[in-house]
C-alpha cells in the first residue's frame, strides 16, 4: 500500500512538473489553476488504472501450475467509477501441482487454494473435497485423521458443484 502512495504522489509531482516545464520553455507563466489540475487529474488516472490492472497483472505473474478459478468484483461509493465498471479486488486460484488423490479413498481429493485480495496478505488453504457427495472441508497441520488419511470431525460444507474449482479438483486424474 506504500508503494501504491509513493506512486500517486511521484505521478502527481512529474505531472505537475511537466506542465510547469512545457510553460517555462513556451516562457509564459501557467495560470494558478493548472499545475494542481494536471497533477491532480494525473494522480486519480493512475489511482484508477493501478486498481483497474492489477487483477491482470497478478495473475500473470502466477506460475503456469496455478489457475484462476473465480474473480470477485467490488462497488464503492468510495470509488463512484466502480458503480459503472466494477473492479476485480480478489480472486481464488487452485494449484493443480498440488492435487493429490487419497488411494485409500479415491473418492477424496485434496488440493492447494489460494484466496487472494488486493491490498491484504495471500492465504494459502489446504482442501479435501469428496467428489462423490459433493462436499469439502479445510485442513491443517493440526487436523486429526483417521487410518485412511480421512479428516476426522472435518466441517464440511457443499460447494457449487458447477463451480470451477470444484469442477478443476475433481476432474483431475
Amino acid at each position: 500500500m506504500l508503494f501504491n502512495l509513493l506512486g500517486t504522489f511521484i505521478v502527481g509531482i512529474a505531472a505537475g512538473g511537466t506542465v510547469m516545464l512545457l510553460y517555462r520553455v513556451v516562457r509564459r507563466r501557467p495560470p494558478s489553476w493548472l499545475v494542481p489540475i494536471a497533477a491532480g487529474g494525473a494522480m486519480l488516472a493512475f489511482h484508477i488504472w493501478n486498481e483497474y490492472t492489477w487483477f491482470n497483472r497478478t495473475t500473470d505473474a502466477l506460475p503456469e501450475d496455478v489457475v484462476v478459478t473465480q474473480s470477485y468484483s467490488a462497488q464503492t461509493m468510495l470509488q463512484p467509477w466502480t458503480l459503472l465498471v466494477p473492479k476485480i479486488n480478489r480472486f481464488t486460484a487452485l494449484d493443480r501441482g498440488s492435487i493429490r488423490r487419497n488411494d485409500k479413498a479415491p473418492d477424496y481429493v485434496m488440493a492447494d487454494v489460494f484466496l487472494v485480495k488486493r491490498l491484504d496478505q495471500t492465504a494459502k488453504v489446504t482442501q479435501i473435497y469428496d467428489c462423490r457427495d459433493g462436499r469439502r472441508t479445510e485442513v491443517d497441520a493440526s487436523t486429526n485423521v483417521d487410518a485412511s488419511g480421512l479428516p476426522v470431525d472435518a466441517a464440511w460444507t457443499e460447494p457449487d458443484l458447477d463451480a470451477p474449482l470444484f469442477k478443476l479438483v475433481c476432474g483431475s486424474s
